[in-house]
């Protein structure tokens, strides 16, 4: 018998950074490792700064990958993520570093976490 596991995805309401924020996105928390390790391959540009904007441009569709498995109204393209980061960094520099800690601490609690305990 094959087993196949879906694409899990959870709530992530941007409230529990500021209460005033409503949106929720949802997270794909089981992506696979070779996705995951994607991260490491692409992160060889973000050492030089000539890259930088390629850098930019890799980890933006990675993030927007994982932001993009849930209902339809909650996904974020490549682009609009880069729009809201270069946005919420004048007016809420913290923001873009809580939600990338956030997303990898979720899939990090889904992947060590037993389920149904």
């Amino acid at each position: 018998m094959k087993i196949n596991f879906p694409k899990i995805v959870r709530p992530l309401p941007l409230s529990e950074y500021a209460v005033e924020i409503t949106p929720v996105l949802q997270v794909w928390v089981n992506p696979p490792r070779d996705f995951l390790d994607r991260f490491g391959k692409f992160a060889e540009a973000a050492k030089d700064p000539k890259r930088l904007d390629e850098f930019r441009g890799q980890l933006y569709a990675w993030v927007s990958e994982l932001l993009s498995q849930g209902e339809m109204d909650s996904r974020i393209t490549a682009e609009e993520l880069w729009q809201m980061v270069d946005e919420t960094m004048s007016t809420d520099p913290q923001f873009w570093g809580w939600l990338q800690n956030k997303i990898i601490a979720m899939i990090k609690e889904y992947r060590t976490t037993r389920k149904n305990a």
